[in-house]
Protein backbone atom coordinates (compact mmCIF):
# COMPACT_ATOMS: atom_id res chain seq x y z
CA UNK A 1 0.00 0.00 0.00
CA UNK A 2 1.47 3.32 -1.08
CA UNK A 3 1.03 6.23 1.29
CA UNK A 4 0.06 9.66 0.07
CA UNK A 5 2.69 12.22 1.00
CA UNK A 6 1.99 15.89 1.61
CA UNK A 7 5.01 18.12 0.97
CA UNK A 8 5.75 21.03 3.33
CA UNK A 9 8.19 23.80 2.58
CA UNK A 10 10.89 24.04 5.23
CA UNK A 11 13.23 26.64 3.76
CA UNK A 12 13.26 29.03 0.81
CA UNK A 13 16.72 27.84 -0.30
CA UNK A 14 19.34 25.23 0.59
CA UNK A 15 21.55 28.09 1.80
CA UNK A 16 18.84 29.08 4.29
CA UNK A 17 18.55 25.43 5.40
CA UNK A 18 22.30 25.17 6.03
CA UNK A 19 22.32 28.50 7.85
CA UNK A 20 19.42 27.39 10.07
CA UNK A 21 20.74 23.84 10.59
CA UNK A 22 24.55 23.98 10.36
CA UNK A 23 26.54 20.78 9.84
CA UNK A 24 26.36 18.36 12.79
CA UNK A 25 23.40 20.08 14.42
CA UNK A 26 19.75 19.25 15.06
CA UNK A 27 16.68 21.42 14.64
CA UNK A 28 13.16 20.79 15.92
CA UNK A 29 9.90 21.90 14.37
CA UNK A 30 6.24 20.92 14.28
CA UNK A 31 4.33 20.06 11.12
CA UNK A 32 0.72 18.89 11.21
CA UNK A 33 0.88 17.97 14.90
CA UNK A 34 4.08 15.96 14.35
CA UNK A 35 7.35 16.89 15.99
CA UNK A 36 10.11 16.64 13.39
CA UNK A 37 13.87 16.56 13.97
CA UNK A 38 15.94 17.96 11.09
CA UNK A 39 19.60 16.99 11.03
CA UNK A 40 22.46 18.16 8.86
CA UNK A 41 25.42 15.82 8.55
CA UNK A 42 28.05 14.98 5.94
CA UNK A 43 25.31 12.82 4.40
CA UNK A 44 23.07 15.88 3.96
CA UNK A 45 19.79 17.03 5.44
CA UNK A 46 17.51 14.40 6.96
CA UNK A 47 14.17 14.46 8.76
CA UNK A 48 12.75 12.05 11.33
CA UNK A 49 10.21 11.99 14.11
CA UNK A 50 11.50 13.94 17.08
CA UNK A 51 11.04 11.22 19.69
CA UNK A 52 13.25 8.35 20.77
CA UNK A 53 11.06 5.23 20.71
CA UNK A 54 12.38 4.17 24.12
CA UNK A 55 11.20 7.03 26.38
CA UNK A 56 9.90 9.56 23.80
CA UNK A 57 12.71 11.99 24.66
CA UNK A 58 13.09 14.54 21.83
CA UNK A 59 15.96 13.46 19.58
CA UNK A 60 16.58 17.13 18.82
CA UNK A 61 17.87 17.45 22.42
CA UNK A 62 20.63 14.97 21.54
CA UNK A 63 23.63 15.39 19.25
CA UNK A 64 25.23 14.15 16.03
CA UNK A 65 28.17 11.80 16.62
CA UNK A 66 31.29 11.19 14.49
CA UNK A 67 29.39 8.52 12.49
CA UNK A 68 26.65 10.99 11.46
CA UNK A 69 24.13 9.32 13.76
CA UNK A 70 21.68 11.10 16.04
CA UNK A 71 22.39 10.18 19.65
CA UNK A 72 19.54 10.34 22.15
CA UNK A 73 20.57 12.35 25.19
CA UNK A 74 18.82 9.97 27.64
CA UNK A 75 20.37 6.51 27.07
CA UNK A 76 22.72 7.24 24.15
CA UNK A 77 20.77 5.22 21.60
CA UNK A 78 22.16 5.97 18.12
CA UNK A 79 19.87 6.38 15.09
CA UNK A 80 20.80 6.34 11.42
CA UNK A 81 19.59 9.62 9.92
CA UNK A 82 18.65 8.01 6.60
CA UNK A 83 16.86 4.85 7.78
CA UNK A 84 15.85 5.59 11.38
CA UNK A 85 17.32 2.29 12.61
CA UNK A 86 18.88 2.15 16.07
CA UNK A 87 22.51 1.09 15.57
CA UNK A 88 23.81 0.05 18.98
CA UNK A 89 21.82 -3.19 19.21
CA UNK A 90 19.26 -2.01 21.76
CA UNK A 91 16.48 -3.79 19.84
CA UNK A 92 13.95 -0.96 19.73
CA UNK A 93 11.76 0.05 16.81
CA UNK A 94 13.19 2.41 14.22
CA UNK A 95 12.37 6.09 14.23
CA UNK A 96 10.10 7.15 11.35
CA UNK A 97 12.04 9.06 8.70
CA UNK A 98 10.61 11.56 6.24
CA UNK A 99 11.94 12.40 2.77
CA UNK A 100 13.53 15.77 2.08
CA UNK A 101 13.67 17.25 -1.41
CA UNK A 102 15.45 20.29 -2.73
CA UNK A 103 13.37 21.96 -5.43
CA UNK A 104 13.75 25.13 -7.48
CA UNK A 105 11.48 26.99 -5.07
CA UNK A 106 12.81 25.62 -1.76
CA UNK A 107 13.53 22.66 0.50
CA UNK A 108 10.59 20.41 1.36
CA UNK A 109 9.80 17.54 3.72
CA UNK A 110 7.24 14.88 2.88
CA UNK A 111 4.83 13.83 5.62
CA UNK A 112 2.45 10.89 5.04
CA UNK A 113 -1.12 12.14 5.07
CA UNK A 114 -2.36 8.98 6.77
CA UNK A 115 -0.60 6.50 9.01
CA UNK A 116 -0.24 3.04 7.48
CA UNK A 117 -2.64 0.44 8.74
CA UNK A 118 -0.85 -2.40 10.45
CA UNK A 119 -2.43 -5.83 10.34
CA UNK A 120 -0.92 -7.46 13.39
CA UNK A 121 -2.22 -10.85 12.29
CA UNK A 122 -0.47 -10.91 8.90
CA UNK A 123 2.69 -12.90 8.37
Amino acid sequence: MKLEVKWHKLFETMEEAIQTVPTNTLYSLRIEMKKICISNTKRGLAAMEDACPHKLIPLSKGFVNEFDEIVCVWHKYCFDTQTGYELTGKNIRPVRVYPIEEREDGVYVGIPSKAPKVDEFSY
